[in-house]
């Protein structure tokens, strides 16, 4: 014990004195060498690169060392201005040579072209023994190790003759694929998206994803806190799973109804009124710096749960002010870590917390706006056709059955203000001549249970009718209902998409995008024109004239037949 403890402190001494720092990595190399490392917190999964840049004699008593450039090999630029070597071929640091250097990538991209590359080994969990590897036959160096942990991290050390460090890579980060998306929406094939298009009461799978480590620099890391806000147009449909590696864990889970984590739900499955949580997860045995780290350096933890685009909060929520609809639904997501020194006093504030982490999801609308190619023009009614499974929230006006109601409904399916009883009036055009009718103006979800999915309303007194919740998709919309006296609307086809490069909707013709993500399209009604009747003078003249003829024709023909007759008795 006593040995070790002077080789710890010789070790310190010469770091010191060459103004580097004691983080050193090793890996067995097979080189034959007498050099022992001891590698804590080595991370598993990942990758060590042991490159020496020195050789290096010890002295017997191990408190001595020296170094030279190895044999073939010339320092340049940048490297003199940090290192000397003498006549005898002895190499010193410079002052210049700081730990800022060291961990730089100057440092590192000149170390590792100039080092020989004794040896690259992805650790195994077998390789460990209570969270440390021991690498053995190294030769006596200076050494340069990078890792695939986290980011890139340079560490160098001296092996004197033998030495135990500690891996004081970055912190925490994010987790989940290139360029560290931390939250990610998992499509059904597994796909892992930051965004999507989804449909309303559709089933949406979450994961957020965090890299661990075991400490931030010289601190040991006792705890993890991850807060997620949802939606406020979205609701959870399950409780969360929380995995570390590849053991699914009960961390401390808090549910919670407001972004600022103070009004917990309790009872019976939270989370279904809950909209925002937060998980903790112990990292040490006692819960302090003090204790052991219970997981391997570097493991990944992912907490995962389903949530879906809620129908039923749209009748309680406003539209316009960007819930659900125009803008993306945006669930977002934060962690924290604690860390202490491991005296058994530990701060309570985070050691650090991670840039916030968001996932999107997209839903558009079309509104419909119906003239009669001047102004607005009311009493037609809608009928959009959708994707099957496809739910719509629908803005529009209908009319329900009420006998202090100011409309009668006709037979063609419009209404009317004037009554069957009116002066002149066919009552025969009337659906019921005693059954009266409210309008009133309604937002409620439709297409559920359908095969094809349809959602219908009557245009508002502004010609107004809009559906809401389109994904991408092929759709019909058919004027179900014409305002009397104007000829029937062609359908309009339209086939909506979504460009996944720059999140934008695109649209067929006659549709066209506008503000926004809302869709619109004008319906214009013509009037329909009179055709020819029998009520005005018709063919009767030609009637009247064609008898006067024939009886005119009579009496000429009476005429002569009688001169005739007179002349044959004369």
């Amino acid at each position: 014990m006593k040995t070790m403890k002077k080789i710890a402190s010789l070790l310190l001494v010469c770091v010191m004195v060459l103004g580097l720092s004691v983080t050193a990595f090793a890996l067995d190399s097979g080189k034959g060498g007498p050099a022992t490392i001891t590698i804590e917190n080595a991370a598993v999964d990942h990758t060590y690169t042991f490159y020496q840049l020195f050789d290096a004699t010890v002295s017997a008593d191990g408190t001595k060392i020296a170094y030279k450039v190895p044999a073939g090999k010339t320092l340049g630029s940048p490297a003199t201005d940090w290192f000397a070597v003498d006549a005898a071929g002895n190499v010193t640091a410079k002052p210049a040579l700081t730990e800022t250097v060291l961990r730089s990538d100057a440092f590192k991209t000149w170390a590792t072209g100039f080092g020989i590359n004794q040896y690259s080994r992805t650790v195994a969990l077998a390789d460990l023994t209570d969270k440390m590897l021991v690498v053995e036959n190294l030769p006596y160096g200076y050494y340069l190790i990078t890792t695939t942990l986290g980011k890139t991290v340079v560490t160098v050390d001296s092996t004197m003759p033998n030495a135990k460090v500690h891996d004081k890579n970055d912190g925490p980060g994010w987790d989940n694929g290139p360029g560290e998306p931390g939250k990610v929406i998992v499509e059904s094939d597994g796909t892992k998206v930051s965004h999507n298009t989804a449909k309303l009461e559709e089933e949406i799978t979450f994961d957020i994803g965090v890299t661990s480590k075991n400490y931030d620099g010289d601190q040991k890391i006792f705890k993890y806190e991850i807060e997620d806000k949802m939606h406020a147009g979205m609701t959870f449909l399950t409780n969360l799973t929380v995995k570390v590696g590849t053991v699914t864990i009960t961390p401390a889970i808090k549910w919670y109804t407001d972004d600022n984590f103070t009004q917990e739900v309790t009872g019976t499955e939270p989370w279904k009124r809950a909209k925002n949580f937060k998980v903790t997860i112990p990292w040490t045995s006692t819960g302090t710096s003090a204790g052991d780290s219970l997981y391997p350096n570097g493991e990944e933890i992912h907490i995962t749960y389903k949530a879906k685009l809620d129908a039923s909060k749209l009748t309680d929520t406003d539209t316009t002010n960007d819930v659900l609809f125009n803008a993306p639904n945006e669930n977002k997501s934060v962690f924290k870590w604690y860390a202490g020194p491991g005296t058994g006093t530990d701060p309570t504030d985070p050691k650090g917390t991670a840039p916030e982490k968001k996932t999107e999801t997209y839903a558009t609308e079309i509104e419909v706006l119906k003239t009669d190619g001047t102004s607005a023009l009311s009493g037609a009614e809608f009928t959009l056709t959708g994707p099957t499974g496809t739910l719509v929230f629908t803005q529009g006006v209908r009319y329900v059955a009420d006998n202090a109601g100011a409309y009668w409904k006709l037979k063609d399916g419009t209404y009317t203000t004037t009554a069957p009883t009116a002066q002149g009036i066919n009552q025969n055009a009337y659906e019921s001549t005693t059954q009266r009718y409210r309008q009133e103006t309604f937002t409620e979800v439709q297409g559920a249970g359908q095969t094809n999915a349809t959602m219908k309303a009557f245009v508002g007194a502004d010609g107004k009718v809009k559906f809401s919740g389109l994904v991408p998709g092929a759709y019909t919309l058919t004027e179900s209902v014409v305002p009397a006296g104007y000829n029937k609307a062609a359908d309009v086809e339209f086939t909506v998409s979504f460009a996944d490069a720059d999140k934008t909707w695109s649209v067929t013709s006659p549709v066209t995008a506008v503000s926004g993500k809302t869709l619109t399209v004008t319906v214009v009604n013509n009037q329909g024109t009179e055709l020819p009747g029998t009520g005005g003078i018709g063919t009767t003249i030609f009637y009247v004239v064609g008898a006067i003829l024939l009886v005119g024709a009579g009496v000429v023909l009476v005429s002569r037949r009688r001169m005739q007759m007179n002349a044959e008795n004369e």
